[in-house]
């Protein structure tokens, strides 16, 4: 699955989400301590998004002398083993209007921004996040 590009994401249009088009995406760097906390939070509630139809995306902001490999080191040690997409940092971080990381934002029916995490937002806000946006097909 490709990380929408900042002109496919549509952030003022109102829309009908649908479940089977939501989309959580958590932006993580390998070096940023809440990040990592976040990411082993959301991954123990994997399965509280399978059952709403949604599935977390993991996407590494990785600094330009970081690797994959060191990502996937990071991952390993927290005994994660997820996929995950990779951006490169000051271009992404710019590019997506991201101000701080972790972060979360929940797509829609043809990537429209449907919300985006504050600033400290824990794994359980997220997941009531996704339930409300999926109760809205319901």
């Amino acid at each position: 699955m490709e990380i929408p590009s900042d002109s496919d994401i549509e952030r003022d249009k109102p829309t009908t989400p649908n479940t089977a088009h939501l989309l959580p995406i958590e932006f993580w760097s390998p070096t940023c301590r809440p990040c990592l906390d976040r990411l082993r939070q959301l991954v123990a509630r994997k399965r509280d998004f399978a059952e709403k139809g949604t599935t977390l995306k993991l996407v590494v902001i990785l600094d330009e002398d970081q690797s994959t490999k060191d990502a996937k080191n990071v991952l390993e040690q927290l005994h994660i083993h997820e996929a995950f997409d990779e951006l490169k940092s000051e271009q992404s971080i710019t590019k997506l209007e991201l101000s701080v990381l972790p972060a979360t934002w929940l797509l829609g029916a043809k990537n429209r921004l449907l919300w985006v995490a504050p600033s400290g937002a824990n794994e359980f806000e997220i997941e009531c996040a996704a339930r409300h946006f999926a109760a809205t097909t319901e």
